[in-house]
Formats: structure tokens, sequence, C-alpha cells
């Protein structure tokens, strides 16, 4: 019952060799609003922070996906603006509300360098929402204007200090959207509202005074975005809320002459979301408004990324194919929905290959037989009502296709475990649960089997006691198979065996407390087994964080409780 992150990145952590820190690699932030976004061009990053759910996350979109950089910094918080100091190479952080709705006046800097956050003031302008930031290139300076306090007021910060530059200008406003427009313009503001005035004007801030640019142009709104696309020397804005009527998502740029609209397609009632040019792609990037969709526009039409993740899951089954150097997933379950896709891993992004194959089901295994360059995948069951179908098939994934190879052999199960035995060129499979229907009892299993690519042969019918939700790692080192765990109808078991191809051994029954479900990867950097997590069977009932490490002789917890 491993959950597929809890897989995926034990196999990462444990392909290193040594113990590190947990990294996630592979996810997209939860959807949310009023969070904010900043491009940082030391790195060639999207940063991300906040929103209304988006707690203590910072995020990076790297063109390929999000990835989770860091969850410590500011306090959580919605409606706060960022601006990235190209200078001094860090992301400037002001303000917002924090979640009991108390305005926030705190500056703080991002350093993608060392991934954290740093409070750098709790003096300036005074606590707000709803306000804007830019970095403006020319002068090195990052520029505030508005918000829902002070909001006719104009700030910059140096770095070191924020200094009111400016008192007056365009109307007092909030929830407006700030780009900078390039040395010939400045920075520039576009819409807002305030005292039920919805605006639509363009004004332009040069270090020294504001300009009145356009008073006509896209239709007056608030809480829209915008972001200077420097290679295309054009501020793009989208969406926002329309002055009695509600809101939309159509496109328009701006020259620093004159605004011109230029798609009405893309994303459609788009408001309080995140907006910034990436660079280094030569997009925007638009990210939330309500949600977890990221959209990005190339100067001629929006496309929503078709970088996808694998919805949350349970009894999923994954294999490392080392000849083509991606981790295979396929099928699981999420609230009785069973799956029957595949995706592959390639070390940055989750893709779905749209093959026939397996039936959508749960509870399967799978294992890569090296010899053979192909991964296995035997049994799984799906259940419909109060029936359930165990499937007899073996089928094998070539890195193109499911090529079904058995139809039967074996006995049908699930909730076992298979791995590759190397040493002997065949792949291995123990025990397991055997669900009964209206005519069968449902029964543990305690026999093994071996494929060659061939046949299933039983090899044993002795050794551990029949069970399910164990696990197994091949020991290449020591070429023997290892089990731990696992449960029956009378027991949740600790004990620990081995397989040499030719018997099952009892080495020890000290190490990590009687558990299922849980996750063991041979790591070969350091020669040994580790496990983590798994269900924990004894009161309080709860799941295990803990690491332990198998050295052939002994068990040694690493870490966790």
């Amino acid at each position: 019952m491993a959950l597929i992150i809890i897989a995926l990145s034990v196999f990462a952590l444990f392909s290193a060799q040594a113990f590190g820190q947990w990294t996630q690699v592979a996810e997209t932030p939860s959807a949310r609003y009023d969070c904010a976004m900043a491009y940082d061009s030391g790195r060639g990053v999207v940063i991300l922070f906040g929103g209304n759910s988006g707690g203590h996350e910072t995020w990076e979109w790297d063109g390929f996906g999000w990835a989770l950089v860091s969850t410590k910094g500011p306090v959580p918080r919605s409606n706060h603006a960022m601006a990235y100091d190209s200078k001094r190479g860090v992301v400037v952080l002001f303000g917002g509300r924090d979640y009991n709705y108390e305005e926030l006046g705190d500056t703080w800097e991002w350093s993608s360098s060392k991934r954290r956050w740093k409070k750098v003031s709790d003096d300036g302008p005074s606590p707000r929402r709803y306000h804007v930031m830019a970095y403006d290139e020319s002068r090195g300076v990052t520029v505030l204007f508005g918000g829902n306090s002070g909001n006719r007021e104009t700030w910059e910060w140096n770095g070191s200090d924020w200094k009111l530059v400016k008192n007056n200008g365009p109307s007092g406003r909030k929830d407006h959207a700030m780009a900078y427009g390039g040395p010939d313009i400045g920075v520039v503001v576009f819409g807002g509202w305030s005292g039920g005035q919805v605006f639509g004007d363009t004004w332009a801030w040069n270090g020294k005074k504001w300009k009145l640019l356009k008073e006509t142009g896209p239709a007056a709104r608030y809480s829209h975005a915008m972001a200077y696309d420097s290679a295309r020397k054009r501020i793009v804005l989208i969406g926002g809320y329309y002055s009695y009527y509600g809101s939309k998502g159509d496109t328009w740029e701006f020259d620093g002459g004159k605004w011109l609209k230029v798609s009405d397609e893309g994303p459609e009632w788009l408001t309080s979301h995140a907006m910034a040019y990436d660079a280094a792609r030569a997009k925007t990037i638009v990210f939330g408004g309500d949600t977890n969709r990221t959209w990005i526009w190339d100067g001629d039409s929006w496309t929503k990324s078709d970088y996808s993740w694998p919805v949350h899951r349970t009894s999923s089954a994954m294999a490392y194919d080392a000849a083509r150097a991606e981790v295979v997933l396929f099928g699981g379950q999420s609230y009785g929905e069973y799956f029957d896709d595949t995706w592959i891993w390639d070390g940055r992004v989750w893709t779905a290959k749209a093959v026939e194959g397996p039936e959508r089901r749960s509870g399967h295994a799978m294992a890569y037989d090296s010899a053979r360059k192909r991964v296995i995948l035997l049994g799984g069951i799906e259940w419909w009502g109060r029936s359930a179908w165990t499937y007899p098939e073996t089928w094998e994934w070539n890195g193109r296709n499911w090529l079904r190879v058995a139809e039967e052999g074996l006995p049908v199960r699930a909730d076992h475990s298979m791995v590759f035995d190397a040493a002997r060129g065949v792949t291995l499979i123990f025990g397991g649960f055997k669900y009964g229907d209206y005519f069968t009892a449902s029964e543990y299993l305690g026999d093994t089997w071996a494929w060659n690519g061939l046949i299933w042969t039983q090899v044993s019918d002795s050794g551990p006691d029949p069970r399910s939700h164990y696990a197994m790692a091949y020991d290449h080192k020591r070429g023997v198979a290892v089990l731990f765990g696992g449960r029956n109808f009378e027991n949740y078991f600790c004990d620990t065996w081995e397989w040499d191809g030719l018997t099952w051994t009892q080495l020890s029954s000290v190490g990590p407390a009687p558990r299922y479900g849980h996750t063991m990867v041979y790591d070969a950097g350091r020669g040994t087994v580790v496990l983590f997590g798994g269900y924990n069977p004894t009161f309080p009932k709860d799941f295990f964080n803990d690491f332990w490490e198998w050295d052939g002789n002994t068990w040694t917890r690493i870490k966790g409780k």
C-alpha cells in the first residue's frame, strides 16, 4: 500500500551513496489565489510564494514543472507583492494579509542560491495588501505603489531602506497591476479600484514623476496581472474583474504607445492569479486564480502546461527500467476508482503513455528483468461492490508497449511483492492474498515462484508464514532476496528472511517493529537494503516514518520515528 510519492522518493534517495535530505521532485502547487510570482533571472526560474492556501511554501518553475523548494520563511499570507532585484540576485517580498486577517508590513528577501528567506526590514510602507511592486532595471530599485492603506503612495526599496518618493500621481487604488516596461518607459501601472470605482487608465513612473500614458485600452478592471516580455518589448496583461461585467480571460499587450488586444482564447474567468515572464524560455507564465493550472503565453497563443502528474493513489506499482533510465508506474486506486494508466518518470517530468495494456487494478507487483530488459507485472485486484476480480495474467513492458506473455501459471493473488534475482536470472514472487468470492474463502499464500521469461515455476512451498503486504528487495552484493514484515489473519510480522535460490532462511527478529504496507529498496552505493514506513497495527494505530538499514546481519535504525 505504498504511496506513489513515498516509493519514488525512496528510489531517488537511496540511489545516492549517502543519506541526505528529502527533495520533492514532482508535484504542482495546490489551487490558490492572491499568490505572487517573480522571475529569478540569475537561475532562470520563476519563484512562487503564498496565496490563500499556500502556507509557507516556496515553489520554483523551471520550464519543465514545479518543484517545492522551501517550507520555511514569511508567515503564510495572501495579497502580498514580489519583485526580483537582478542587481542583488534576490526576490523582494512586502506585506499582504496573514490568515488571521492582519495586514503585514514586513520585507523579506529570497536567495535562490541559498534556498532561504531572510527578513530584512520591519520599517517602510505601512502594513497593507492589494499593493503592487516591480523592479526598475534601469535604476536598480524596487518600486511599490498603492494598496488598501496609504494607497496613493509610491515607495522605493534600494536593498537597505524604503524611501517614500511620491504621495501623488495615479489616484488611490488597490488590486491593480504593475510591470517594468523597459528603460524608455519605466514602471507601468494599469487599472485597479477604489470606493466603488474601477479604473482603466495606464500610468508610468520614471523615478521622478508619474505620467498618464493612456486613458483607453483594456476595459477597466482589477485583480488582473501583468508581466514584461523583454524579448518582444511588450507588457502582457490578462484577466481581471471588469466594471459591472464579471471576469474574462482576454489578453492585451502594451508596447509603450498603445494597447492591442491579442487574444480572447486561453485561460477563462481568470482573476487573482500570479504572472511572470520566463526570459530563459521566452514565455509568460500564469498560475493560480483559485486553480492549480499553469498557462504559458508564447506571444501568439496560450497553452495549458502539459506537464502533468499521476493523480493521488495507493496500491500502485513501480519499477526502475535501467535500460531506458526511467521509472515505470502502473495502476493503483483512489477512493474506489481503479486506474490502468502507465506513466514514465525520466528524472524531471512524468509522461503519460497512451498505450493499451493490463486492465485497471491495484495491489499488483512489478519488477525489472535486467537480463531481458523488461518490466514484469503480475496480479492485482479490482473490486466491484462486494465482488472482486483478481488478475492471473503476466505482462511485460518493453519501453514502448505492454505485452501479455502468460495467461496463467500460478494461483491468482494481490498485495504481494516481486524482485528480479540477478544471480539466477529469474523474477521471484512470494505469497500475497487470494481474494475469495461467494464460493471460495479468502486465503493468505506462502508459495514461492520464479519467472524465466517463458513460464512460472514453483520453487518452494515453505519458508515465511503465508502473508501479504510485506516488502521485498534484492541484495545484489550478496545475491539474495530479502523479505521483511507483512500480515495475515492471525499475525503482524517483524521477521527477516532471505532467499538464496534454493531455500528461505530466517535471519533476524530484532529490528523494525511489526508492520505492513512498508517499502524496501536496495542501496547499491552502500550495499545495504533500506526500509521505510508502513502501517503500525498496535495501539495507537498510525503510520511509521522510520528508516532502517539491513547489512545482511543486523538492522540499524537510521532516522524517523
